[in-house]
């Protein structure tokens, strides 16, 4: 079960929620919490105190549940209700600019083979440039099977490198372009903002659980 001390009108009692998967907020303290119960006396030792028993609650807080490390994560999702959260792990900005705005997020485990850190770094962009540079023209899944990357993590690369000017990009081709002098890559926007975001998850992925709701609020950011 779970038991939370609460304040409210200058009063202090006990919250109680039994056998609920579904309060799986990772409250603070100072947190604001609506709850729905029932009230009633508990009786300890001679001594009365007012306690709830809680039928529905919701934090008005942003809040993470952990499931970073926990190899049944579906499961969990199965019992807790899906309509305001978003899932997220490493892969989620391969397909999103940044997080989205949520007050409820799940955190789940890592799927890349590849982290976002590893993928912008300047050893793997600079083999797919030479990659890119031998080959002339290459398609899409056969540049993202030389540099060992996933189609999606491909075309993030193909991103940064069309807005440095090292190639053009159509339906499925990439073609190289030779720069007109010496480019760096904080000259893309794109990696700029991907490195900060990949620099985040990697904390996600470290920290203790307290520090979540700060690096997923930094994350809606980013």
């Amino acid at each position: 079960h779970v038991k939370l001390t609460v304040a409210s009108e200058g009063k202090t009692f006990d919250v109680l929620a039994f056998n609920n998967t579904e309060y799986y907020y990772s409250l603070e303290i100072g947190d604001l919490i609506d709850v729905v119960g029932g009230m009633n006396l508990n009786t300890w030792k001679s001594r009365i105190s007012l306690q709830v028993i809680v039928k529905d609650l919701a934090s008005k807080s942003l809040q993470v549940l952990d499931l970073r490390f926990d190899e049944k994560w579906k499961e969990h999702l199965g019992r807790i209700r899906q309509q305001e959260i978003v899932l997220f792990n490493d892969e989620y900005f391969l397909d999103h600019d940044k997080l989205e705005s949520s007050s409820t997020y799940v955190l789940v485990p890592k799927r890349l083979r590849v982290s976002l850190v590893d993928l912008l770094s300047k050893e793997l962009l600079g083999k797919c440039y030479r990659i890119l540079e031998d080959a002339k023209e290459i398609e899409i899944h056969l540049f993202a099977h030389e540099a060992a990357v996933d189609i999606r993590q491909a075309m993030l690369i193909v991103k940064i490198f069309t807005e440095l000017g090292f190639a053009t990009f159509t339906t499925d081709r990439l073609i190289f372009q030779k720069p007109n002098g010496r480019r760096e890559l904080t000259e893309s926007d794109t990696y700029v903002t991907r490195l900060r975001q990949a620099k985040l998850i990697d904390r996600i992925y470290t920290e203790k659980n307290q520090s979540l709701p700060e690096l997923a609020r930094n994350l809606m950011e980013a």
